[in-house]
Formats: structure tokens, C-alpha cells, sequence
């Protein structure tokens, strides 16, 4: 029988998510950045991605970015609701 493999464990206040879960306000950790998501995600790629509008902590220029559907992002925070 295999043995499970132990979830990993986040900081308090942090949760894995799918980007189509994200929220306009949510906060996400991306490559060490502090993405805020400033525009609500949508369906690319014949759903195989999500593409949402984003800034970085401290910064005013938006840009898209891009996850599979598949791959959980941390929440670092999350709006209200």
C-alpha cells in the first residue's frame, strides 16, 4: 500500500487556491512577488488557463498573467466575503 505524502504546511493565513477561485483584492505570492488581482480571472486557451490582471505590491502598472487551471496559487490574502 503507498504511503501518503504529509500536505505541505502554510503559514497562517495562507491557502492554496485554482486561479479561477481568485478574487478581485486577493493578494498571491508568485516567483517571491506580491501579485494583488485587480481584474477578474477568466478562461484562456480553450480553458486550459486562467488569465487574470495583476500588479505587483507597491507598483501601479497592471499586466495579465497566465496559470494552468490546474495549478493551485497561495493566498497570502484574501478580500472579504
Amino acid at each position: 500500500m503507498p504511503k501518503k505524502r504529509p500536505s505541505p504546511k502554510l503559514p497562517a493565513g495562507e491557502q492554496l487556491v485554482l486561479p479561477f477561485q481568485l478574487r478581485v483584492g486577493d493578494v498571491i505570492v508568485e516567483d517571491g512577488d506580491r501579485l494583488e488581482i485587480i481584474g477578474r480571472p477568466t478562461g484562456a486557451s480553450g480553458r486550459k488557463m486562467t488569465r487574470a490582471l495583476v500588479r505587483r505590491e507597491g507598483e501601479t502598472t497592471p499586466y495579465e498573467a497566465m496559470w494552468e487551471v490546474w495549478r493551485k496559487v497561495r493566498v497570502v490574502r484574501s478580500t472579504a466575503g
